[in-house]
């Protein structure tokens, strides 16, 4: 479906009353939520769905901090988060930008 909306779209054809018709009985997509589809395209390259994170990486766990959640987790399967928090934090005592969670 996504890839009809943004083909209808290219054409210019979403203002068509055919189109109009469908969207009332609610068998084609909204005008608001093709502009999303078009947008993400341009912007993205694809139309592929998208997680519902904001598409935004993780800032906390990243690199160092990632290498040793890894280690732990092999060495320590059972450990709970509190554990696996204050081995982190034990690991980057006095560094400012570990956020301690």
């Amino acid at each position: 479906m996504r890839d009809l909306v943004v083909a209808v779209n290219a054409a210019g054809m979403s203002d068509h009353p055919i189109f109009d018709q469908l969207r009332a009985l609610h068998l084609f997509p909204s005008t608001s939520l093709e502009r999303r589809h078009v947008a993400l395209r341009n912007n993205e390259g694809h139309i592929r769905p998208c997680r519902r994170t904001g598409n935004k990486r993780a800032a906390v766990l990243r690199g160092h901090d990632l290498l040793l959640l890894a280690l732990y987790r092999i060495t320590y399967p059972k450990a709970t988060a509190a554990e696996i928090n204050a081995f982190l934090y034990r690991a980057n005592y006095g560094s400012m930008t570990f956020r301690f969670f």
